[in-house]
């Protein structure tokens, strides 16, 4: 059985479009993530799992040519209202924001998955795993036997990034602002 934690390698992915949440080699890193249920593929698309995600609420046009960016959440209870994203790994064509937001269309729905909420007791070091989706819609329902189709969200991958909690007090700009998909809880996604 294959984790749904596979999405979030840091390896080299399949360049093909719907298979790019696959790494490239079978020797790739997996992290476990200890989320029941086995992995699903709808063909053609993409591979089907479920986390928790932001809705990235304002324009990315604008953006300093910076690594790190402050996202604010609309927070619900226990969760953090502020948040220091990172690319990672950066690359030649991902340097940093301001080489990848201008690739992508400014009217595109742009979410984050995340691997794992960051606890507001996490240190400066501590961060946890996230990819950046371009939204395209919800899958048809009779593209999965027993799921609820349009309750998926089909995204194509853009980029792989690194999340923080932001410490109380820290005065940086925020650059970005997010709501909550599904009210906070978990959502199914089919990453392409």
């Amino acid at each position: 059985m294959i984790p749904q934690s596979i999405i979030f390698t840091i390896d080299e992915r399949f360049p093909e479009p719907g298979m790019q949440w696959a790494p490239s080699l079978i020797i790739a890193e997996i992290l476990a993530d200890g989320k029941p249920g086995r992995l699903q593929y709808v063909s053609g698309k993409g591979v089907i799992v479920k986390y928790k995600g932001w809705r990235i609420a304002n324009s990315v046009t604008a953006v300093v040519p910076s690594t790190f960016m402050f996202i604010n959440v609309d927070s619900g209870g226990t969760w953090p209202r502020r948040c220091k994203i990172g690319l990672w790994p950066t690359s030649e064509q991902t340097k940093n924001f301001a080489t990848l937001f201008p690739s992508i269309n400014r009217n595109a729905t742009l979410s984050i998955i995340l691997s794992c909420v960051p606890n507001p007791e996490d240190s400066a070091v501590d961060f946890k795993r996230a990819l950046l989706v371009k939204e395209l819609g919800s899958i048809a329902s009779e593209a999965l036997e027993g799921t609820e189709g349009h309750n998926i969200i089909h995204g194509n991958h853009l980029a792989f990034l690194r999340l923080y909690n932001a410490p109380e007090g820290d005065k940086s700009p925020s650059d970005l602002s997010a709501t909550w998909v599904n009210h906070g809880l978990e959502q199914l996604w089919c990453v392409g």
